[in-house]
């Protein structure tokens, strides 16, 4: 699967990548949460609170980390949308989820050298939240993007299109040899010409059961003059309140909820895809089966 892209048929890689369907992964580096550093400050104070107590933080990384392998091996199983929550601490840049997961360069590394050696596939990276951010904080970001990716990212100066997701075939995409798309939320305040700002559409629906996170995203897919341009991403998780997690302080999101979820999805994607169009399906714990597979089974090859 680490090559899937290049084995496309001729008809779908003269699709866009909003016209595919793509494995995606929520939260991609949270396998390597630090227990033992401070708690991040996208946390509420009632979940911050709760890492003074003993073994807090503990139960905090037990229930936060939403993935069990690193951004490299997620490429190499599929995944084609990484989701990255990115903050910024003492002058440094850190990818978040709760805890601090480890600097973003070292993150970011790994994604280039997969690129490097598989050169037609094409990978977004979706940056959100941009937490404690200041304009020197944007100003390193962009730095550290362009130094890492430099003539592998594609540009507002490579094409005249709005949205390459939506308006870019892949054919097109690897004509002007690019393989990596940085998509930025709105919280992005600089205005580096790699960044495309509000090119996903994220449908997020928050519900405890993902069989009903499931119906909810559905039924929105039918409001079609509610659904923005862009590409669709689906977050398929769960969405725990706090008690759930106090009831439980030595249970395990991944073991209780994240891998089950994951394979509820598989199911349901099999079932339901004559019904739904192409949009990403991004989750937690992407190497739970054949979740990848059954994703990029659905495209024509």
């Amino acid at each position: 699967m680490c090559d899937w892209m290049s084995s496309l048929s001729s008809s779908s890689t003269s699709k866009s990548l909003s016209q595919l369907y793509l494995p995606g992964s929520d939260n991609a580096c949270s396998h390597n949460l630090d227990e033992f550093d401070e708690v991040g400050v996208d946390l509420s104070n009632h979940i911050r609170g709760m890492a003074s107590f003993p073994l807090g933080k503990e139960t905090l990384g037990r229930w936060m980390k939403h993935q069990h392998v690193n951004l490299e091996t997620q490429l190499l199983l599929g995944v084609r949308y990484l989701h990255i929550k990115v903050a910024s601490r003492d002058g440094d840049l850190y990818a978040l989820n709760g805890l601090y997961s480890g600097e973003l360069n070292n993150h970011l590394h790994a994604v280039h050298r997969f690129l490097v050696e598989h050169t037609k596939e094409i990978v977004i990276l979706h940056f959100t939240d941009f937490t404690s951010f200041s304009k020197k904080d944007f100003t390193s970001f962009d730095r550290l993007i362009d130094s890492q990716f430099g003539d592998l990212l594609l540009t507002q100066d490579d094409t005249e299109v709005n949205n390459p997701l939506t308006d870019l075939s892949i054919k097109n995409i690897w004509k002007v040899k690019r393989q990596l798309i940085i998509s930025v939320d709105s919280s992005y305040t600089s205005s580096a010409c790699f960044a495309w700002v509000k090119s996903v559409w994220k449908i997020s629906p928050r519900y405890e059961s993902i069989s009903k996170t499931c119906k909810e995203f559905q039924k929105s897919l039918t409001k079609g003059d509610e659904i923005e341009e862009g590409l669709i991403v689906f977050d398929g998780i769960v969405s725990l309140c706090l008690m759930t997690v106090m009831e439980r302080p030595f249970g395990k999101y991944e073991k209780e909820y994240g891998r089950p979820t994951t394979r509820h999805l598989e199911e349901w994607i099999r079932k339901n895809s004559s019904t739904i169009p192409p949009f990403v399906l991004s989750t937690h714990f992407v190497d739970e089966g054949s979740f990848c597979q059954s994703i990029i089974n659905l495209n024509s090859y």
